[in-house]
């Protein structure tokens, strides 16, 4: 019997209560795929879908004066995307500044900076260098669909996205500070530890990790997080609209720790967090992020 609670008054698409993590978490994603291939869940205020991860990463970037929502129902309709998220961080320029305190429309793109780069088909289509950050990067011809690492997104890639924040790289999660194995010697806790006491590091610090953890709006803070599953081959959303439940970034890590989830980034928070799903919001951005943001992504076999 399943243990999601399936909600049959409501329309295709419409999220079902399943815990985040447990024995039974993966054979319940893996029975309870719909007909376009994915499972779309929630846990308290966490909305979450997972794919199989032959699902295609496509980012894409508003070049005109609108706003992104109304982008985000364009490019879900004209092409097909299963899942829609909000992307990297960003900066505004004084252009865009400028732009934002005068009326209520959208600001133009070419006031916005975007930190990391946007690659799509091998090549860069926003943003600026981010070496210190992490990416994620989808190879759709490799045996490795998926592929997270520190610094630049990799312009080699069918599409990538940089400027991102580590929770879990290569097995390793990640937090504000160094933890080491029990009983190994005292090690540094925040940076690279040294070369010999490197293997005995079980959790390594990050800066980005520290500060959105310290966030003005934590622990309610809007979170948006892409993880990834070597051994299932599974890929997630999960998204948090700002306001919503006290799962803080550490506790989001635990439970996709506990699932197994070898490698995970999180992107653009707080009331820039947004997630669409066959064309319905279920967490939407502020009005503020509406008219600035300008990269998405979108998924789709």
């Amino acid at each position: 019997m399943s243990l999601i609670k399936w909600n049959e008054d409501v329309a295709l698409g419409a999220p079902n209560e399943f815990l985040i993590g447990g024995p039974d978490f993966w054979a319940e994603m893996n029975n309870s795929k719909n007909l376009n291939g994915y499972t779309f869940c929630k846990d308290g205020g966490i909305h979450y879908v997972i794919f199989d991860d032959t699902v295609k990463m496509e980012p894409f970037v508003r070049s005109e004066e609108i706003m992104f929502d109304v982008l985000a129902r364009s490019m879900a309709r004209d092409k097909d995307y299963l899942a829609i998220i909000n992307a990297q961080f960003y900066d505004l320029t004084p252009q865009g500044y400028a732009d934002y305190a005068i009326g209520n429309d959208a600001v133009t793109p070419k006031g916005i900076e975007v930190e990391g780069y946007t690659v799509f088909g091998k090549e860069i289509i926003a943003g600026r260098p981010a070496p210190k950050n992490f990416h994620i990067a989808n190879h759709s011809s490799h045996p490795k669909k998926y592929t997270f690492g520190f610094g630049q997104a990799p312009t080699n890639a069918d599409a990538a996205i940089g400027g991102a924040g580590p929770i879990i790289i290569n097995g390793l999660p990640y937090g504000p500070t160094n933890l080491y194995k029990k009983g190994a010697p005292k090690g540094k806790l925040v940076g690279q530890p040294s070369k010999e006491n490197a293997p005995n590091l079980i959790r390594r610090s990050n800066a980005t990790f520290k500060a959105f953890s310290n966030h003005k709006s934590a622990p309610k803070t809007g979170m948006t997080v892409v993880a990834h599953h070597s051994t299932h081959k599974k890929l997630g959303l999960f998204v948090k609209p700002d306001g919503r439940s006290n799962t803080t970034l550490e506790k989001m890590k635990n439970k996709l720790v506990n699932c197994g989830f070898d490698n995970a980034i999180f992107l653009d928070g707080s009331n820039s967090s947004m997630l669409m799903v066959e064309g319905e919001f279920y967490a939407r951005q502020g009005v503020s992020k509406n008219k600035t943001n300008v990269v998405g992504i979108g998924f789709k076999y």
